[in-house]
């Protein structure tokens, strides 16, 4: 195979990876509001119920929108922007004050992964070509 070809692979290998994993954890917090908005709320966002459900709504909706390949660099980046909003408001606050990085790193390395897979947009097996 060509380095060429291997391009073509990196998008739809991407899109699979994350698309899943947005797709199952969206669906768990679903079946979980409750927790869900136990946990945002112990973190202190307020109104923890509708963050919950928009949380678990974007998670769906990205998922679903990356595993047909609509519009992946929008819908990337979009997820990207989530992932850095959890950064700021969750994970970097919880490593300050604990010095533990629980969840940090894996939240960067797919904020990094997300604006890779943003830059090289859908180059096979998708619905919408962006």
């Amino acid at each position: 195979m060509t380095n060429k070809n291997l391009i073509l692979w990196a998008s739809p290998l991407l899109r699979l990876g994350f698309g899943l994993l947005f797709l199952v954890s969206g669906v768990l917090k679903f079946l979980n509001l409750e927790g869900t908005s136990q946990f945002i709320a112990s973190v202190g966002i307020p109104l923890a119920s509708i963050f919950a459900f928009l949380v678990a709504i974007v998670e769906v909706v990205g998922g679903i929108f990356l595993l047909l390949g609509l519009w992946t660099r929008w819908t990337s980046l979009w997820l990207a922007i989530f992932l850095l909003i959890i950064l700021l408001v969750i994970q970097v606050p919880s490593f300050v004050k604990t010095g533990v990085p629980t969840n940090l790193l894996n939240v960067f390395a797919l904020f990094l992964g997300l604006l890779a897979l943003s830059c090289l947009g859908t180059r096979k097996w998708c619905l919408v070509r962006d």
